[in-house]
């Protein structure tokens, strides 16, 4: 078999696309971001608290502190998305 044998499945256009593709699946794969964490104890007990109270009881205020700190976590993480050029929006979830 020729090593042109994809030539014979593909057209130019479909194997640049799945060039590129392939690139950026590895990319995103191997790369990313190294976040450490560092909270208190009292830090630690509440966030398991409010976690908790959250989920057992709905407990409306636990509820919106926790989005707080969920928003601050993603908002960073799309801020380095960004600052490497992903949209994340547009990407494809393996």
């Amino acid at each position: 078999m020729s090593e042109d044998w994809e030539k014979g499945i593909f057209s130019d256009d479909e194997l640049k696309e799945l060039f590129f593709s392939s690139e950026r699946i590895v990319y995103n794969l191997e790369n990313g971001i190294a976040i450490n964490m560092s909270f208190n104890n009292d830090f630690c007990i509440s966030l398991c608290k409010r976690w908790y109270s959250a989920i057992e009881s709905a407990d409306i205020t636990s509820i919106v502190l926790l989005h707080g700190f969920f928003q601050s976590f993603i908002s960073h993480i799309e801020g380095y998305l960004e600052e490497e050029g992903i949209d994340w929006k547009t990407e494809t979830e393996l």
